[in-house]
This record gives C-alpha cells, structure tokens and sequence, in this order.
C-alpha cells in the first residue's frame, strides 16, 4: 500500500494533501484512524474518518455504532439516534443497540420512548439485565411499583446478586410499607431519595432527603 505526499501548487511550504490507496480502498484505513480518534477524544475527527469509511465501501455495523458513541460524546443525541437506528439495520442481535437508544431517551428525559425502547431491548433478549433495571426504574418513578417489582424480581430469579435488581428492590418494598404510613423513618425517606437519584428525579430526592432530616436531624451522611 502506498501513502502519496504532494505540496499545493508545488510550493514545499504550502498545504500538505495526502491520498491514501491500497487498504483505504475498503475503508479498513479510516475505520481505524476513527477508533484512533476516538481513543483520543477528537469525535469530530472520528465523525470525519467514519464518513470516509462509509463512502467507500458503504458502511458497516460497527461503523454506525462509532458513530452515535461519537455523537453522544458531543451531546448530540439527536444524531446518535439516527446512527443507532441505521446500525439496527445491519445486524441480526438488536438488544444492545435498542438498550443504548433507551439509554439516550433516558439522557432526554423522554422516559415513554425510552421504557419502549428497553423493552425492545428485552424482547430481542430477555437475558439483558441493564435493560430490565433501567426499565423498572421508569416504572418506579410513574409510580408503577407492581410492574418495577415484577422487573426486578425477573433478574433476581436467574441473577440473585444483582446489585441494581437487589436494591431497587428491597427500596420499593420499604417505600411501599413504610412512606406511606406515619412509620415511617429517616432511613426510609433516604432509601426513596436514591431511588429518585437513579432516576435523576432531583426535586424529588431532595423533598425525601428534607424529610429524612426532619425525622432524624442528626444525620450527617445526607
């Protein structure tokens, strides 16, 4: 393979241009001057590389993929969905990338898109833990405590040490039997606040945590 060098206007102190040939030609080249890029947070130059890739020799899955990652580093949610959605396009295993698309409706707070595209996820994969929790933390905070215990139960029958299925869990049951009632204590209200933080419900979280104050003022890790 060769890289040719040439000067503008034969000037030695002019623009550089460089043509690439050989491995360029199927844009395996630019793929990994993308992934280069991205490894050092230039994103618009890896946007670039991709484009180039994609021009030559059509695109790939893992091209589209680069591409909404690239756009979410630069917020640019928009363009990371159509990248996703081009990427659903091209491949036969769509539960990572419906799951990523929830993760971006989660980023915009449009929680009905992203609760459909979680369950998208889990309809092409049931086995996909992240989904689930991300799903049955949007029913926790409609207030759909049924259908987040039904959530989280699924992944605590074949994953009993979830982490997230676990406390989201055991959060609800105390929310349920105690925040309601006048029984309620410091450490309830607390346990509702997180649960409010996973869902970057602040006003939320900070009603609980002033709550949790009122009941128990020496409290020092709120």
């Amino acid at each position: 393979y060769t890289l040719l060098v040439s000067h503008a206007g034969g000037n030695s102190s002019g623009e550089v241009k460089v043509t690439l040939s050989g491995m360029a030609q199927s844009g395996d080249m630019y793929r990994t001057l993308a992934q280069n890029a991205m490894n050092a947070e230039d994103y618009h130059q890896a946007l670039a590389m991709l484009d180039q890739a994609i021009a030559v020799d059509g695109g790939i899955y893992e091209d589209y993929v680069l591409r909404a990652r690239a756009y979410l580093q630069l917020d640019d949610y928009q363009n990371a969905l159509m990248a996703y959605n081009r990427a659903l396009q091209l491949t036969s295993e769509p539960a990572n990338v419906y799951a990523e698309i929830g993760r971006i409706y989660r980023l915009m707070e449009d929680w009905d898109s992203a609760a459909l595209a979680y369950s998208q996820a889990l309809e092409a994969d049931p086995m996909l833990d992240y989904a689930r929790c991300q799903l049955g933390m949007i029913y926790t905070m409609w207030g759909d405590y049924e259908e987040a215990l039904k959530q989280y139960g699924i992944i605590m029958i074949h994953n009993p040490n979830d982490s997230c299925a676990w406390s989201n869990h055991d959060a609800i049951i105390r929310l349920m039997n105690n925040t309601a009632t006048p029984n309620a204590t410091a450490q309830d209200y607390i346990d509702r606040a997180e649960v409010h933080k996973s869902n970057q419900q602040w006003d939320a979280a900070m009603t609980d945590y002033q709550h949790a104050l009122e009941l128990d003022p020496t409290r020092t890790d709120i």
